[in-house]
């Protein structure tokens, strides 16, 4: 997969399951709120944060390659669904397994195998909230 199919998965994660959505009156750089050009503080064309923070405020985690992020992921779905991930090595090729199931409602199971356990939780996990709303 490439770097930009991880990051359009990590993006939908943040939003459809994460459900953070970027408020538009803070600034994208450091995350205050963007006050009228000339008064002091971040502009929407100019953030005022110096030194810059390592990390931007509306970067999207990476949650389909760092485990610890993936694993919020779980944690979030926990109120409608059971998770299990699973590691196998019967195939030619290593994989990992990520099963989901709803709790309360009539769904089906959601099953994904992919070569990592974070890949695997991101989309298992969007299968399983698109399942939902339908």
């Amino acid at each position: 997969m490439t770097d930009a199919e991880l990051r359009e998965i990590d993006a939908r994660i943040h939003q459809e399951v994460m459900g953070v959505i970027w408020d538009e009156s803070r600034c994208r750089v450091c995350g205050w709120t963007i006050v009228p050009e000339g008064d002091q503080g971040c502009w929407a064309s100019n953030c005022s944060m110096r030194p810059m923070p390592e990390r931007r405020a509306d970067e999207v985690p990476s949650y389909s390659s760092r485990i610890e992020l993936a694993w919020l992921v779980i944690e979030r779905l926990k109120t409608h669904f059971r998770c299990s991930i699973r590691f196998s090595n019967k195939t030619v090729d290593w994989c990992w397994w990520c099963y989901i199931y709803a709790i309360d409602e009539e769904m089906p199971d959601v099953v994904v195998q992919e070569q990592s356990a974070p890949l695997a939780i991101c989309l298992a996990a969007l299968k399983a909230v698109s399942t939902k709303e339908t």
